[in-house]
Formats: structure tokens, sequence, C-alpha cells
């Protein structure tokens, strides 16, 4: 299986899509929490294209097969900003019961895997808008962060320190 990378980032990066390709497109960006409990029939009777062309865009996402790509969108779902019971019933299913696993590296994973995610979809003409504003403004910036966004606003914190003290 290839590294990870977001699912829209993966279809923009297809360029120009047939007619059927962007109805799949289409409905994955509408349905991405809900795609992790579908299959290639359901995928091709909702947006009524073949399910021949389903299998053809994942494997032009590239994903070898159907079950790589749930995989992969699973563990996105189940790490990502999906509902509290999606993320549960999806974690327990992804996790061994085995006592060795690697707690704190599987975190540092998920956290490098947020950071990822945020840069791809990042537009870096109004992210350097947005610096230029911080660093015109007066008095202290206030900076929060919760659950996933945690390590982003954390990293941003300790690289703004360098420049603005307060």
């Amino acid at each position: 299986m290839m590294p990870t990378k977001a699912l829209t980032q993966r279809i923009r990066d297809l360029g120009k899509l047939t007619p059927s390709e962007a109805k799949i497109a289409d409905y994955f960006s509408r349905n991405y929490w809900n795609l992790v409990f579908e299959n290639t029939t359901s995928i091709s009777e909702n947006t009524g294209v073949s399910k021949a062309t389903v299998v053809r865009f994942i494997s032009k996402l590239g994903y070898d097969r159907f079950s790589a790509f749930l995989e992969e969108l699973r563990r996105d779902v189940a790490e990502g900003q999906g509902s509290l019971p999606i993320r549960y019933y999806l974690k327990k299913k992804l996790l061994t019961n085995d006592a060795t696993e690697d707690v704190l590296g599987h975190n540092f994973s998920h956290i490098s895997r947020n950071l990822e995610h945020t840069h791809a979809q990042i537009d870096q003409s109004q992210f350097w808008e947005a610096a230029r504003l911080v660093a015109r403004t007066q008095g202290a910036v206030y900076i929060t962060g919760q659950r996933s966004s945690y390590a982003l606003a954390y990293l941003f914190f300790n690289m703004i320190r360098r420049i603005r003290p307060s």
C-alpha cells in the first residue's frame, strides 16, 4: 500500500476526471464519513456508475484493491474527526489486543499524519496573509487547539514564540 495521503488530495492530483469519475469523486466528498461502511456495489448504486468503474477509480487513486482503500479510510476516520461512536467502533476494530503494542509510537504517528494532512490543505497565499496580520498585530496573540488540532497549535505556539514573545 502506498503512503497515506488525504483522499481529497489524491482526487485533486488526478486532474481532469471523466463524467463517471466526477460522480464518484463528488459522492466521496459528500459522504466521506460514511464511506467506511460502503462496498463497490453500494457506491455503484449510489453514483449510477458500474462496479467496474468504481474499482478502476479506486485503482487510479493508487490502491491495489478496494479493501486497501477501505482500510486506509477506516484508519483515517478512526483517528480523525469522525463522530465518537464511529471512531470508537473503528478504533476497537483496528487495534489488536497485543499488550506489546507501541501506544506512544501510535500517538506520534497520529500527530504526524494530522500535521501532514493540515499542511496539504493550507492555501499558501492565505497562510502568508495570516502571518503578516500576526506580525503587525499589537498586544498578545492567543493560540488554542483541542483534540487533534492540539499538536498543530502547540507547534505554532513554539514557532511564533521565537519572533513574538507575547
